[in-house]
């Protein structure tokens, strides 16, 4: 029986086993290859770590350590993976084994505990080793601040020696070239000069796609979150999730449904964002680690605001409460946590008390909240500073849906050609693809055209953001034309009778979207026919209609 089963021969003779065997120990070798082989990372991080206590030879045992710590991550074991690398690291002699025990022992810090230590970690090895392998301690001090640009405060500084691995002109073509511009890139990212960081990492993007080192395809995604490349950041992480699901690595499963949904947001997938989520929150969940679900439950907790769902909003916010956050993704999570409560506060000054805590590139990704939110506290000073700052922004990257909403902000306060700016900012929305930011801005438009007294030009704007909002999919996935929110041609005069012809609502509103959240995630906070402000969404949706001119 056990010579037709040679992994259950390997077990019973490991378990017999009262001493050193290095037989034995290549033995369970076969067993955890053959494990990794079906995606079984959980039985090879076991048979290697039983096969490192059989070793005799205290590096071949440092090896065996180091596998089984690499299969327990993957398995989305991370406290069993740090006290494999550990117990490696008491026997590995080779600086190079080291230097990758630490980038493992900092991988699993970033991500379950503190961002800072990890940091500490990848610097301290990459200095370590810079002298005998440059292009290993580049991709560590990548790393290093990676994780940096994420948490800026506290963040230790670059020794000399590691500083200048961010010149490209120095490293070799291929992963070097690129890692070294994705280091220079986040270092500026973290000081805020966005457009040095662009021109850094403009040629990265350009040739993602062409392949590269798991590290540096992942931080290309990190850099292209961070300067607001939805395309690069969805077409990115959709294949390193195929991937990460062709090797069976949960942890890493995780991580790329959770990241992709930035890009899905951007672009108003919130079906496939909210389904990616949920996917993620029930694999962490079952991997019985807590800080694995939080991420998951943010995002579930913005799009449940979204849609004016309170009782998924609070049951997600409840387990948010619950876990602290932690590790790189926690600013992260505390950011769309505070945006998901400034949708769902009952007045704009209480929405704006959430939003104006936001930071990072989050506060980018909810411009429009923040914007509207604060013009509606009666706080222009603030909007026409957050205006500002995303015109700013958008014209160091050449990011037009930044440049959209900075025009939607100045269109809402009346500065300067308002029709200009809401012109301007319709055809930026249009160019970025993002269609709910797009129908947003033609709503205000439309609004403001219809207080001036002008509906026939109105029409076309209002009718253009209904057809958007009702017609592509805005609940749900990607449409086949995402620019296709045109206004919508009329039909033959013979082909439909004029009394079954309907017009949208003159506010621009569909009763499909009654007790819904507009896109782009504006949920009216505050909004009552006693306290209707200005603004072109929230006007539409008040009960002040019976004051309204009748139709032209």
């Amino acid at each position: 029986m056990l010579t037709r089963d040679p992994d259950r021969r390997a077990w019973h003779l490991a378990t017999a086993a009262d001493r050193p065997d290095e037989d034995i120990a290549a033995l369970l070798d076969a067993v955890a290859r053959r494990a990794t082989g079906r995606r079984g990372h959980e039985a090879a991080a076991s048979a290697w770590a039983r096969a490192a206590e059989l070793t005799p030879d205290q590096e071949a045992r440092a090896t065996r350590f180091a596998a089984a710590a690499q299969a327990a991550w993957f398995a989305a074991q991370p406290v069993r993976a740090r006290s494999l690398a550990e117990a490696a690291l008491v026997d590995a002699a080779d600086p190079l084994r080291r230097a990758d025990l630490d980038r493992l022992r900092a991988r699993i810090e970033w991500n379950m505990n503190s961002p800072l230590v990890a940091q500490r970690i990848l610097l301290a090895a990459a200095d370590e080793v810079v002298g005998i392998d440059v292009e290993r301690a580049r991709a560590m001090t990548l790393l290093a601040v990676a994780v940096a640009s994420f948490t800026p405060e506290g963040a230790e500084p670059l020794t000399p020696r590691l500083a200048v691995l961010g010149d490209p002109a120095a490293a070799l073509e291929g992963d070097p070239q690129r890692t070294a511009r994705l280091l220079a890139g986040f270092v500026h990212i973290r000081n805020e000069r966005f457009d040095i960081a662009a021109e850094q990492l403009r040629p990265v993007f350009a040739e993602w796609s062409t392949g590269g080192g798991r590290d540096v395809v992942a931080n290309i995604g990190v850099a292209a979150l961070q300067l607001g490349h939805d395309r690069v950041v969805l077409d990115l992480h959709a294949r390193q999730l195929a991937q990460a699901r062709e090797a069976g690595g949960l942890i890493v499963i995780v991580h790329e449904l959770t990241r992709r949904a930035f890009g899905q947001l951007a672009v108003g997938d919130w079906a496939a964002a909210a389904a990616g989520a949920a996917e993620a929150l029930d694999l962490a969940a079952g991997s019985g680690q807590p800080a694995l679900t939080q991420l998951p439950h943010a995002w579930l907790a913005l799009l449940a605001a979204f849609r004016d769902r309170p009782e998924q909003l609070a049951e997600h916010l409840d387990a948010l409460d619950r876990a602290p956050t932690e590790g790189v993704t926690g600013p992260i999570v505390t950011d769309l946590a505070r945006w998901a409560r400034g949708l769902a506060a009952d007045t704009p000054a209480g929405a704006l008390h959430h939003l104006e805590q936001i930071t990072g590139f989050v506060k980018r990704l909810a411009a429009f909240d923040r914007v509207e939110t604060a013009i509606r506290a009666d706080r222009p000073d603030l909007a026409r500073q957050w205006a500002e700052e995303l015109a700013a922004f958008g014209a160091a990257v050449n990011a037009r849906w930044a440049l959209a909403a900075a025009g939607f902000g100045r269109a809402q306060l009346g500065d300067g050609d308002v029709a200009a700016e809401f012109e301007a900012a319709i055809e930026h929305a249009d160019t970025a693809g993002h269609r709910f930011g797009r129908a947003r801005i033609q709503l205000a438009y439309g609004e403001h055209l219809r207080r001036a007294r002008r509906r026939v030009d109105a029409r076309g704007h209002l009718r253009a953001a209904w057809r958007c909002l009702t017609t592509s999919t805005p609940l749900g996935g990607r449409p086949a034309r995402p620019r296709s929110c045109g206004p919508p041609a009329r039909p033959p005069a013979a082909a439909t009778p004029r009394r079954a012809r309907r017009s949208p609502p003159r506010s621009g509103r569909s009763p499909a979207w009654s007790g819904r959240a507009w896109p782009t995630g504006t949920s009216r906070p505050g909004c009552s026919s006693a306290r209707a402000p200005s603004t072109s969404i929230c006007a539409t949706c008040s009960a002040s209609s019976a004051s309204r001119p009748g139709p032209s």
